[in-house]
């Protein structure tokens, strides 16, 4: 709200109820619901759009689903993705917070009492899963609003149900925040949308990625969708049979996540929480031979399956201080990603599957721990390596990434 603006409004205020009303620019605070209203209703009129705020001290109640009047609210405060609505009535004052068309938290005041409700986000997978997408601020959307293939639209309600799920502890869209679902591109959440709107337009990617019609792209053989984004310069891409891809634009590369996106959540949900409690540092990568037979490796090794970070094109397994993760491409080169707490426990895994199959390179994590110790290491065992940004496939399926 503009200077001149809020004086009007201080004017006003003060001039009806002078006791209950408190100005410290740019807030207003009241001690009445009369007043709060007659603030309420000179914002409307001067097109000024207010949030009410009552603080910490409400203890927020989360419920299966939120109602909201059905009468037009006093105004709308509104982008592509979300909006708030504010309705008053000489008995209470309500604020509603909606993603899309669906209301995710609602702030109601009657009789100078408030009361605050959040919409609970229903499970969508291993109760780790749902801490992960509550931290990363997710919204998932399952209706979709533009055509697309009956089996991406059966994945993704199988994934978030019937609705808008809505799973960011504070209501506004984060940086960094994670995105599923199918949505025009024109109401992609600011994040998402920045990722098409660099030089040249989205049109061609330099990877040969191609965009068709939003939301369908083309790459190689593949036809894909786009259901999500994640932080600002990656996109989540599903081409049904041929699994979830990620593009990411900081660097140029393509990569295989894993065949279903559930399964795919699942893993980023492990490898956070590793993150977070900064285990398991030392990370590598190194291709898979075709004739190598499904879990093998970690067979070998006497790790133990994790059936929700596994579908039909991932397998995912763990072992004390060790975490492994089988992706068998449908396009390329298949690889396997390691997770362990040292350079002596990854090196000794390599010469465990070097028995089984043929090893000649090695991607290493730029984050990760120990990189160049074990970069010296497998040198000495002949061994190539190149330094990776995690976009594994791109890894092994370029000409030009490996070092010589």
């Amino acid at each position: 709200m503009s200077g001149s603006r809020f004086h009007r409004l201080e004017k006003v205020v003060r001039s009806l109820r002078a006791d209950d009303v408190v100005v410290a620019q740019p807030r207003i605070f009241t001690r009445t619901l009369a007043v709060l209203g007659d603030v309420l209703r000179f914002c409307a009129h001067e097109g000024a759009r207010a949030v009410l705020d009552v603080g910490a001290c409400v203890a927020v109640r989360e419920l299966p689903g939120l109602s909201v009047p059905t009468a037009a609210p006093l105004y709308t405060d509104a982008s592509a993705f979300t909006s708030r609505r504010v309705w008053v009535t000489d008995e209470h004052v309500i604020q509603g917070d909606f993603v899309l068309d669906q209301a995710v938290a609602r702030l109601d005041i009657v009789r100078e009492e408030a009361t605050q409700h959040r919409c609970r986000a229903p499970a969508l997978g291993s109760p780790r899963l749902d801490r992960y997408l509550q931290d990363q601020g997710a919204v998932c959307v399952a209706a979709p609003p533009v055509p697309a293939p009956s089996a991406l639209v059966e994945s993704i309600r199988g994934l978030v149900g019937g609705g808008c799920v809505v799973m960011p502890r504070e209501h506004e869209m984060p940086d960094g925040a994670l995105w599923l679902g199918l949505l025009p591109r024109e109401m992609l959440p600011e994040r998402a949308q920045s990722l098409l709107d660099f030089e040249g337009g989205a049109e061609s990617f330099p990877t040969g990625l191609r965009l068709v019609h939003w939301p369908l792209w083309s790459w190689k053989d593949l036809q894909l969708v786009a259901v999500g984004a994640w932080h600002d310069w990656k996109l989540i891409l599903w081409s049904g049979e041929g699994g979830l891809w990620v593009y990411a634009n900081m660097p140029e590369q393509m990569d295989f996540v894993a065949g279903e996106l559930r399964t795919w959540l699942e893993i980023l949900a492990v490898e956070d929480g590793l993150a977070e409690a900064e285990r398991l540092r030392v990370e590598l990568a190194f291709p898979l031979d075709s004739h190598l037979s499904r879990g093998l490796i970690a067979e070998r090794l006497g790790l133990r399956p994790v059936p929700e970070c596994t579908d039909r094109l991932v397998s995912s397994y763990e072992g004390e201080d060790l975490w492994v993760r089988e992706a068998r491409a449908p396009l390329g080169i298949s690889f396997c990603v390691v997770r362990c707490d040292t350079s002596e426990r990854a090196l000794l895994l390599i010469e465990n599957a070097r028995e089984v199959m043929r090893l000649e390179s090695v991607a290493i994590s730029a984050w990760s721990e120990s990189r160049t110790q074990l970069s010296q290491a497998l040198a000495r065992e002949g061994i190539r390596t190149t330094s990776s940004n995690r976009q594994w496939w791109s890894d092994f399926n370029d000409s030009d990434v490996l070092d010589s």
